[in-house]
């Protein structure tokens, strides 16, 4: 069966996460905004602020490796066994 990026693999789940972090590190880059704000800015706003970026980083990683074809199901350690 040929890889293609709809289809699960075991043979290069390193590259697939690495995919997926390589979104996750842009998606921050670019949703993080200015060092300025986050210095300057009162805890009330940072809190929000660090949420959004946590959930929408997460959100990131997560359609990356669902687009990459790496499933729940390869989490699971049975087939090292």
């Amino acid at each position: 069966m040929p890889l293609t990026a709809s289809t699960p693999t075991d043979r290069f789940p390193v590259v697939i996460v690495g995919a997926g972090l390589a979104g996750l590190t842009a998606a921050l880059h670019l949703a993080a905004g200015d060092a300025q704000w986050w210095l300057g800015a009162g805890w009330r706003s940072k809190v929000p602020a660090l949420a959004g970026l946590v959930l929408g980083g997460a959100a990131v990683y997560g359609v990356c490796l669902l687009a990459l074809g790496f499933r729940v199901r390869d989490f699971s350690r049975r087939g090292a066994e």
